[in-house]
């Protein structure tokens, strides 16, 4: 995965990305064996937001045309644009860069 990058860019993708690879990949692990984790990861990982739950109040999530609505032409507007441009890239990178990764996680996880 750290040879990921972006693919129009060609940058590397930053730590966050890592960051939220590598507990995409730990917590599905853990719910397919989780008794090769200990209880308190598996804690931390049940802990940690669904992504239907980060959908019901994260801006980046939430429907295009909805943010587009209320946010119009501002500078709010085109920074949640660039951040969700990011993560689909990022996403992108990673699967790329691990079939591993692909086959595991999947662009809601």
């Amino acid at each position: 995965l750290f040879k990921a990058s972006h693919r129009i860019s060609g940058n590397r993708l930053g730590a966050e990305a890592f960051l939220a690879a590598y507990l995409a990949l730990e917590t599905k692990r853990a719910q397919e064996n989780p008794s090769h984790f200990d209880p308190l990861r598996l804690a931390y990982f049940e802990s940690l937001p669904t992504y239907q739950e980060l959908k019901a109040y994260h801006p980046v999530l939430q429907d295009r045309k909805l943010m587009h609505s209320i946010l119009e032409r501002s500078m709010a507007h085109s920074i949640l644009q660039g951040y969700r441009n990011m993560i689909l890239s990022e996403y992108e990178a990673l699967t790329a860069a691990s079939s591993e990764f692909q086959e595991l996680v999947g662009r809601e996880e």
